[in-house]
């Protein structure tokens, strides 16, 4: 359902705020339309969030929803600021939660400014998520890829990350800087690749020093590099109509009403979990690197 009433930008940011599993498509609209000013309210409070205002509810609903919209708009104010609040210990998980694993490498992307900086930063960031900095990797390593950041200087800061990066133990910040490694062709590090695996920087139930062999020779093909830098692309293209990519999610779609069935409800037992909580499973990992779909 759409309206022709204008609504203000308090009204958008409730919308947002409020819209649950409705997809807010007048709120999305009228956002887009009334960009600049918009986005100076959006960025504005990015800017309260590096700063340290709390993160609330309504704060993490609202700001899903303007990230999206930022990436759209590829508004590149946002992209320091992102990367800031990423070097803050978890805030930025906990601002865009599952956007952090499934989208926010490509969201760094849409954002880039033409600085490599602020990423390289949120990369060496011990403190930052694990998540947050293998995203990072992830973009970075795309820019280079497709010539928007220099080849030499990419690897010159993939070198520097090996020697010094933290934490020297497991963590995804290490999947992701072999993920670049790879995507980048960089056959000479493979014995530094080797060596993290080896050290089980890399936990083996993720994957295996094979498998970035087999991820390193596809990048080395020209049709295999092409194919990984597309399937990239794809997704970097949803972000052209965000309302209508929303949309397509589950989590949006309007279910059919079902007959009334007189069964007890269905409860989910993960539905209290958190993704920095412990795995229900028993595993003790947090939930997000383990049983989290």
């Amino acid at each position: 359902m759409t309206t022709d009433i204008a609504l203000t930008i308090d009204t958008i940011l409730d919308d947002f705020a409020t819209a649950g599993t409705v997809l807010p498509r007048d709120a999305l609209q009228q956002a887009l339309e009334h960009w600049p000013d918009f986005a100076d309210v959006v960025l504005a409070v990015l800017y309260d969030i590096e700063g340290g205002a709390e993160i609330t509810e309504s704060l993490c609903d609202i700001m899903f929803f303007a990230v999206y919209l930022m990436a759209q708009q590829r508004e590149t104010r946002a992209y320091a600021r992102l990367c800031a609040i990423g070097m803050q210990g978890e805030r930025l998980d906990l601002l865009l939660g599952d956007t952090v694993t499934e989208h926010l490498n490509h969201i760094f992307v849409r954002l880039y400014s033409g600085d490599p900086a602020p990423l390289e930063s949120l990369m060496a960031c011990a403190e930052a998520d694990e998540f947050v900095r293998s995203a990072a990797f992830d973009a970075f390593a795309w820019l280079a890829a497709t010539g928007r950041i220099d080849r030499d200087h990419a690897t010159a800061i993939l070198q520097a990350q090996f020697e010094t990066m933290l934490p020297r133990s497991e963590s995804f910040a290490w999947v992701g800087w072999q993920d670049a490694v790879s995507l980048l062709g960089l056959d000479s590090f493979t014995p530094l690749v080797k060596q993290v695996f080896e050290r089980g920087w890399v936990d083996d139930s993720i994957m295996g020093f094979e498998h970035f062999e087999e991820d390193l020779r596809c990048a080395m093909d020209p049709e295999g590099l092409a194919a990984k830098l597309d399937a990239f692309s794809n997704i970097l293209e949803y972000f052209d109509d965000v309302t209508g990519f929303l949309a397509t999610w589950p989590y949006f779609a309007e279910p059919a009403r079902p007959a009334y069935v007189d069964v007890q409800p269905i409860r989910n037992p993960l539905r209290n979990v958190g993704r920095n909580d412990p795995c229900p499973c028993g595993s003790g990992k947090k939930y997000k690197k383990c049983c989290l779909p």
